[in-house]
């Protein structure tokens, strides 16, 4: 088990509101799972990954990574798994359009300290694997949607993370492109990396071997395949 989340509560409180998110959710995913988080619009997809990506924290509850208890009181630490384990991969991209390809693809090695042989031999690897080997010397604003998201899934998988978080990777995509991303993932996914994919696409969902589905502040179990 990679990550167990027991009785998570989250609220979200400004001067004259409250708005509850979670109130005692909780869920299991196994290593190397291909996983979906479903849910409408405002239900807690993008902050229950958050919460498993170290960037938000619940008010109460337990969250187990990897065998240890996370401490939420202690953000070094947090900051240090996140770098070690964690990629995220979101649906604007996040590219940094005033540098090229193989810079935005090398970010995640750079604030490791990797030295320049290291990364640029693992710039090459992942550019080979996604197919933009070619598109290294561009920037952002030369490139489509569909080359986009390569650059940014690149940037997630260069460091070789645990667990990668992609919140609605696809929702920009015609659907040529979104079958491309999926595929993409699942090859990333076959060789041990857990993925974890927040979509209120159903049609999504149904490619993950595992679908979470949350409803009215809990997280429901919702599909598994065998």
């Amino acid at each position: 088990m990679i990550i167990k989340c027991e009785n998570l509560v989250k609220r979200y409180k400004t001067k004259y509101h409250a708005t509850e998110v979670f109130n005692g959710a909780g869920l299991e995913i196994a290593h190397g799972d291909f996983v979906g988080i479903m849910g409408r619009s405002g239900s807690g997809k993008t902050t229950l990954l958050n919460i498993l990506g170290f960037l938000d924290v619940p008010d109460s509850g337990s969250y187990i990574f990897n065998g240890t208890l996370v401490d939420f009181r202690k953000a070094r630490n947090l900051n240090l798994l996140r770098r070690r384990n964690i990629a995220f991969v979101r649906q604007d991209y996040g590219l940094i359009k005033e540098y090229n390809v193989a810079y935005n693809i090398s970010l995640p090695l750079k604030y490791l300290n990797k030295s320049r042989d290291e990364i640029e031999c693992e710039v090459e690897r992942v550019s080979r694997l996604l197919g933009i080997k070619d598109k290294l010397m561009k920037f952002p604003s030369e490139l489509s949607g569909g080359e986009c998201q390569r650059v940014a899934i690149a940037r997630a998988i260069i460091s070789r993370p645990l667990v990668i978080l992609a919140d609605e990777p696809t929702a920009s995509l015609d659907m040529e492109n979104e079958n491309n991303v999926i595929d993409i993932f699942r090859k990333i996914n076959s060789q041990g990396t857990t993925v974890i994919i927040a979509t209120p696409d159903n049609n999504i969902a149904q490619k993950c071997n595992t679908v979470f589905l949350i409803e009215r502040n809990k997280i429901i179990k919702k599909m598994v395949k065998k």
